[in-house]
């Protein structure tokens, strides 16, 4: 199934009227396959002014919850790709995946939404975004879509929070937005014990990921 960017901001405006601000408010809509992920993407990508300002509110299980701010600006091929995942749910019910404590947290792979997590890693829908340049570089809080495998420049749908300034990842991954409110719960998050592959023993699922209107003065 395809989306193209023209319809993203009626996908999200949509999601944002479905019970006050949050996106498809208990429901899990999400795809059979990986392949079946929407995407918004297509050859010539959006334009900036096709995103709507929106927050992402990530809610997860027994952690609370963290909101992002997008850097639709600079980056808008691979906002317009996690939002319009976002509001269709697709995250709903995944699990953190990767650990690396006091680095970083990783998830996005549909794959995570079982208890099995020894095949968690490499999944994803069959998109491959190159890397958008930017002068951003990854700090501490920096929101991140990470790349398949070794190959920088494949993002699809996972992603990342950096927890300290790493800027070797810069030119690998794309960073569209920042943690602005919760980075204790992603804290939190990265101190869970984890098997020598970086998968959490115990799975850290999201419940699901609101779009929420930036502040006027965000």
């Amino acid at each position: 199934m395809r989306q193209h960017v023209n319809r993203l901001p009626v996908i999200l405006a949509t999601a944002l009227v479905l019970a006050g601000t949050s996106v498809l408010a208990g429901t899990s809509v999400v795809a059979a396959s990986p392949p079946d992920a929407p995407t918004a993407t297509d050859a010539s990508g959006p334009a900036p002014g096709d995103i709507p300002a929106v927050d992402a509110v990530v809610v997860v299980q027994k952690y609370g919850e963290f909101r992002v701010r997008f850097h639709a600006d600079e980056t808008p091929n691979h906002v317009a790709q996690f939002l319009t995942l976002a509001a269709a749910g697709y995250y709903d019910g995944m699990s953190f995946h990767r650990v690396i404590p006091r680095l970083l947290v990783q998830a996005g792979d549909p794959a995570s939404r079982d208890e099995d997590l020894r095949n968690d890693g490499p999944g994803g829908p069959p998109v491959r975004l190159p890397v958008e340049e930017t002068d951003r570089t990854h700090r501490r809080g920096t929101f991140s879509m990470a790349w398949r495998g070794h190959e920088p420049g494949t993002a699809a749908s996972q992603w990342f929070v950096v927890l300290e300034d790493n800027p070797a990842l810069d030119g690998k991954a794309t960073p569209i937005g920042r943690v602005v409110d919760g980075l204790d719960t992603v804290d939190r998050i990265s101190q869970v014990s984890t098997h020598r592959n970086r998968n959490p023993r115990h799975r850290v699922v999201i419940e699901t990921i609101r779009l929420e209107p930036t502040p006027e003065d965000g």
